[in-house]
């Protein structure tokens, strides 16, 4: 159940940026319309009740704009990595005790949310104090507690309301085992949160929520019923078969049919231990890539997870589902030929993998987190990189439904289904991150879908890893699809 979540909600994306602090405008737009000068000091900045907050990020194309000013500065690991838009270990701030960091914004913006990321925020949970002001007078106060001690990436913390403000200050008190302070990034905007739905651990005896005739929905544009014996779609164009480090895929007949999949082939998925630095891949793809920007499709498969699947499996890492939306051309390194001369940007020159949620190479995934037997969507464009959990449940297949909306505005929006109750949804929401080269119509920079096991065990009691998929669909929304055609039994909250 777990890895069905995991392949639905392969991750999300990578803006770089907060909702609209990529304003590279030479003035701010705030009440007292102060604009870019330099301090007392001499130093390149602007300076606030005595404050020299410097423009480190002010005019910046790929961090956050804003002024910044600290406690302490300098050093190998100085305070303004917090806003370069690299939320990664060796781009820290570190200091110890009782210190702050205040961020001057460009201008006044609506936020509802603030989001902090620390370096080992996986070995211990940080102490630490957000607030928020208009005037640095009246604070608004949007956290003061403790960080998750559960995971490096950027943990948001949510007003109730939006509130207009120009400084954000993040006041640091070490971590509950000492005094050391590590944040990797800040970062501010105004997207409503995901809604994670209550989980309901039980098997259907009807499976009243799925279309037993996928191939007779409109707008279908990839379907892979496996029911002609081979890996070949009913829809869509050959796919695209990627295998590596001793994995494999293929058709095999359904070693485990129930009431919600009486289908005689299915895709079975073999993955193989492969060192805790190596990596095993068999992962079966739509073929073409499809357009993303301003689409909308529905998503839909059925999975099974064999009881104990995992036991005696120490996992490094182990991905099942990947919406791979990278640029044209390959993410860390495209080419100056895959963009026309005449582009706005320089594609060619962005290190996509500093943007993309935790650095990989694709936007969503669903993921198996081994500390918690969960598995973990990751959904959304940067900064937001929004991480949700369920249980997988064994021994019975699973239908998944993900319906998604690609845009880098605010009107994306996503809703995941799981034996046709939703699990997770968000709604007014950027699901592609700010420097994508097809926003701007310079190129197609499409998507490919991959289900399949992509990981890294090892193991001294078992030589594989088994999973099965069926009924592997993708309908295009703008072409007639709807989600009650596909799903007729999904019930909404």
């Amino acid at each position: 159940m777990w890895l069905l979540l995991c392949l639905f909600f392969a991750a999300l994306l990578t803006s770089g940026c907060s909702d609209s602090n990529k304003d590279n405008s030479a003035t701010e737009s705030n009440d007292s319309e102060i604009p870019r000068q330099t301090c007392s000091s001499g130093e390149a900045g602007i300076e606030v009740d005595g404050i020299c907050f410097l423009d480190y990020g002010v005019g910046s194309d790929f961090g956050y704009n804003a002024y910044l000013a600290a406690s302490v500065t300098g050093g190998d690991n100085p305070p303004e990595n917090v806003i370069d838009g690299y939320a990664q270990w060796n781009s820290r701030w570190e200091s110890s005790g009782s210190q702050w960091v205040e961020l001057r914004l460009l201008e006044i913006e609506s936020i509802n949310r603030v989001g902090v990321s620390f370096m080992k925020g996986d070995e211990y949970p940080f102490i630490f104090k957000i607030t928020v002001s208009a005037d640095r007078t009246n604070w608004i106060t949007v956290y003061d507690g403790q960080s998750s001690g559960t995971g490096t990436k950027v943990e948001y913390f949510y007003l109730n309301n939006a509130v207009d403000v120009n400084h954000i200050r993040v006041e640091f008190n070490g971590n509950t085992t000492n005094n050391m302070n590590y944040p990797q990034e800040i970062r501010w905007g105004n997207q409503s949160e995901p809604i994670s739905y209550p989980q309901i651990l039980t098997t259907s005896s009807t499976c009243e929520y799925f279309n037993s005739d996928p191939n007779s929905i409109l707008g279908s544009i990839f379907v892979s019923t496996f029911e002609n014996g081979t890996a070949s779609p009913d829809v869509g164009d050959s796919p695209l078969i990627n295998i590596e480090g001793g994995a494999s895929l293929g058709t095999v007949d359904n070693p485990f049919v129930d009431n919600c999949n009486g289908s005689n082939t299915v895709l079975e998925v073999v993955s193989v231990p492969n060192g805790s630095s190596a990596k095993t891949r068999a992962e079966y793809h739509n073929s073409p890539r499809l357009p993303l920007n301003e689409k909308r499709y529905i998503y839909a498969w059925k999975q099974y997870f064999p009881k104990d699947f995992l036991a005696g499996a120490d996992i490094a890492w182990m991905s099942f589902s990947q919406w791979k939306t990278w640029p044209c051309g390959w993410y860390d390194s495209p080419s100056t030929t895959d963009y026309p001369a005449d582009s706005p940007v320089n594609y060619s020159e962005i290190q996509y993998n500093q943007y993309i949620c935790e650095g990989a190479g694709i936007f969503n995934d669903l993921s198996y987190i081994p500390s918690r037997r969960q598995l973990s969507f990751s959904a959304r464009a940067r900064p937001d990189c929004a991480y949700l959990e369920h249980v997988p449940m064994e021994e019975q297949w699973n239908t998944y439904n993900l319906e998604m909306y690609w845009t880098n505005s605010d009107k994306g929006y996503f809703k995941l289904f799981l034996n046709g109750k939703i699990l997770a949804e968000a709604e007014n929401i950027k699901t592609l991150y700010d420097y994508h080269p097809g926003l701007e119509g310079y190129a197609t920079c499409d998507m490919y879908w991959a289900l399949g096991v992509y990981s890294s065990w090892t193991s001294s009691s078992r030589s594989d890893v088994k999973v099965y998929f069926d009924d592997i669909s993708i309908y295009d929304m703008d072409l007639g699809a709807t989600l009650q055609q596909v799903c007729p039994g999904c019930v909404e909250e």
